[in-house]
């Protein structure tokens, strides 16, 4: 796209220097005993579909192995001699800011996906994973020193790299900053149903691009969107209640009836209180590496501290019944099979529980949406329940401002112990809420469409992921009889995209922060009278699908708002 606008645009890639772990690597599942055959062959398929997007799209390319130097190899032998013999003194991030190499800190770099990888919440290594730092060290290493020869050379107005707290990619994007350069991330879009038809792109990482939608939100809170908005959002939830995404952890919706009262012993006269747990290295990693602070006040620094308060409020409070939700991914799940180590010091303090409260693990593959059903309120750390949950007008209470990645105006919020009891009181008695409702479908209005680069005008495979298992067996074979990978079909079929290209051109020539600032946002907006329409029919269709499976004589708590506040529920 900015090619087309005249930009030299360069891409530097690898012939194979950064493997095994590398973000390619990853992705292709390598360990420390991926056997060297299998790497090689993952870096010739690399390259050539390097080769085939220089062909198509006339991209230059430079090969960071040309910038490495002889005296590389002694460097980063002496940086790992030297973690070795600091090994049992790295106790917290600031301690592996001794590792460093021509004056740049990889130690901390290292860790991103070290943690992420093995779910860590401390700096306790065992031999295995001690091996695999190095390794990650090691890359760190190699791209911090390759990349001030690459700058230099090159002199990039700017630079950008898909998901940039990478452990190669955060090494090369903190030189280019240390040099001047603004430095962008791109990543795919978050709306499920079109997670690869749209693109975000920012400044610095993921987090700081949605911490600034946030600020921005109150601007877009009084403005009333489109109903193709309302729909692309009606899309993605549809993707959660049926779990069809690998990047949903939660279990898809019942198919039978499930009296979620009575499944876990809730008495009629009890307000059902779910309390969701949030998934803790991934914040873990983010303040290792030194991408974003540790918060400065946090009512309960752990989410251990906050569960063992939950079970002081239970036994104070009898008229309540309150379920600690464990998040999925703290076990094995779709996309890994670590266990993470919070779970176990969770499991040794959810025993001996007070009556009026039980525990949902993941392995009983009840849906958070079978939950919702019932309940009376939602308690969140910081995950993304607490906007699902606002979404369909149920009310949520937080005790994390400072963390959620979503406006706080969607949820109740706690900062002290008095606050918070009274704000999940004040939550109880106000109860559903269509207001609440509509400001969550224009926060999603804002995440998926007000911010995002839309490609699907170009490039939109969420066609290829709705086939029949026979289609796509049909079309694969078709392909491998004509020559024709997946790949090179997307480029053959690819068209421009004048209106995403004048965003991206905007966003990178004028140094602005997020795509979001370079949209023409008149585009999205909509009447208050058409968007109450489109978030009433939205809600109708979600409750067709939520609703599904209840008798008609039974409805459920959250069925019987929706009808009281005249959703229609068709089935």
């Amino acid at each position: 796209m900015l090619a087309a606008k005249g930009s030299d645009i360069v891409v530097a890639r690898c012939r194979g220097y950064l493997r095994p772990l590398c973000p390619a690597g990853q992705a292709a599942g390598f360990t420390l005993e991926t056997p060297i055959e299998a790497q090689e062959r993952l870096c010739a398929r690399c390259n050539e579909k390097g080769r085939l997007l220089d062909s198509k799209l006339g991209l230059r390319h430079i090969e960071i192995d040309d910038y490495v130097d002889p005296g590389d190899e002694s460097l980063i032998e002496e940086l790992i001699h030297r973690a070795d013999a600091l090994r049992t003194q790295l106790r917290c991030p600031e301690d592996f800011e001794q590792l460093h190499i021509n004056n740049q800190s990889v130690g901390r770099t290292a860790l991103y996906e070290l943690i992420l990888r093995h779910k860590k919440n401390d700096f306790d290594f065992s031999e295995s994973v001690w091996r695999e730092y190095l390794v990650f060290l090691r890359l760190c290493a190699k791209v911090s020193l390759l990349s001030g020869r690459l700058l230099k050379s090159e002199k990039p107005d700017r630079v950008s790299v898909y998901n940039s707290l990478y452990v190669a990619h955060r090494a090369f994007c903190l030189l280019a900053r240390q040099s001047g350069i603004t430095q962008y991330f791109m990543h795919a879009g978050t709306n499920l149903s079109r997670q690869h038809g749209t693109l975000m792109i920012g400044q610095d990482f993921t987090w700081k691009y949605l911490a600034g939608l946030v600020d921005r939100f109150q601007e877009y809170s009084e403005q009333s969107v489109s109903p193709a908005v309302i729909e692309d959002v009606t899309r993605h939830f549809q993707c959660l209640l049926s779990s069809s995404n690998s990047f949903v952890y939660s279990a898809a919706l019942s198919n039978d009836y499930l009296d979620i009262r009575a499944h876990f012993g809730v008495r009629q006269d009890q307000r059902f209180i779910v309390a969701s747990t949030s998934s803790y290295d991934e914040r873990f990693a983010v303040e290792s590496v030194n991408a974003s602070p540790p918060p400065k006040s946090l009512l309960f620094p752990r989410i251990l501290d906050w569960v063992s308060y939950l079970i002081e409020l239970a036994v104070e409070r009898p008229d309540w019944f309150i379920l600690i939700r464990v998040h999925p991914r703290e076990f094995p799940n779709r996309r890994d099979h670590v266990q993470s180590e919070h779970s176990r010091k969770m499991k040794e303090l959810l025993q001996n529980l007070p009556a009026n409260m039980k525990v949902n693990w993941p392995d009983e593959n009840l849906s958070l949406y079978d939950l919702a059903q019932e309940a009376d309120l939602f308690l969140n750390a910081w995950s993304s329940v607490g906007k699902e949950m606002a979404l369909l007008g149920l009310p949520v209470v937080i005790y994390s401002p400072e963390i959620v990645l979503y406006p706080t105006a969607l949820n109740g919020v706690g900062t002290t112990k008095v606050e918070y009891v009274e704000a999940i009181e004040a939550a109880l008695v106000n109860g559903w809420s269509f207001e609440r409702s509509l400001r969550a479908y224009r926060w999603y209005a804002l995440e998926f469409s007000r911010s995002c680069v839309d490609m699907r005008e170009s490039f939109a495979p969420s066609g290829r992921y709705n086939r029949s298992f026979a289609a796509r067996v049909a079309i694969r074979l078709l392909r491998s009889l004509v020559s024709l990978p997946q790949e090179r079909w997307d480029l053959f079929r690819r068209k421009l995209m004048p209106r995403s290209q004048e965003v991206v051109h905007r966003l990178f020539t004028q140094d602005l922060r997020s795509s979001e600032l370079a949209q023409q946002q008149e585009r999205f907006a909509g009447n208050s009278v058409d968007e109450e329409s489109a978030i009433r029919s939205s809600l109708g269709q979600l409750g067709a699908q939520l609703f599904a499976a209840n008798p008609p004589n039974n409805p459920s708590r959250l069925q019987r708002a929706f009808v009281a506040a005249g959703i229609a529920t068709y089935r």
